[in-house]
């Protein structure tokens, strides 16, 4: 690995049916805006961020878990919105817990962790 310029330059293969690829990757992709513990008001929404910093020319994906299980894209109730964010409709009790941001690309991988707990009732 050359630095640049206090970035990390990473030469990423990959391949393609019949071709090959190559390219030069300058930003490691990591998590800069991690979720952060919090307490929630049953029955609120609620918002945990997950921002990164990635090179622009790579596909970044988030994928969430909640004490250790996978959130499924089709739950109705937490979704992730394209810059990662997950938001979490109607909070519950069962929602008590940590909840997992692992970010994936080719570019790196990242992971960060955050704890929520649930209060009350909301008025």
């Amino acid at each position: 690995m050359k630095k640049i310029n206090h970035f990390h330059l990473f030469l990423v293969w990959y391949t393609a049916p019949i071709i090959k690829h190559c390219a030069y990757i300058l930003v490691r992709t990591r998590i800069t805006e991690p979720p952060q513990d919090s307490r929630v008001v049953k029955g609120s929404t609620v918002e945990m961020k997950c921002g990164v910093a990635h090179d622009a020319a790579v596909t970044v994906t988030w994928v969430w878990y909640h004490n250790d299980a996978r959130i499924p894209p089709e739950d109705e109730r937490r979704t992730v919105q394209d810059d990662g964010t997950i938001q979490i409709r109607s909070v519950r009790s069962e929602d008590i817990g940590n909840y997992r941001c692992m970010v994936h690309s080719v570019a790196g991988n990242d992971t960060q962790d955050a704890d929520m707990q649930v209060i009350g009732n909301s008025t």
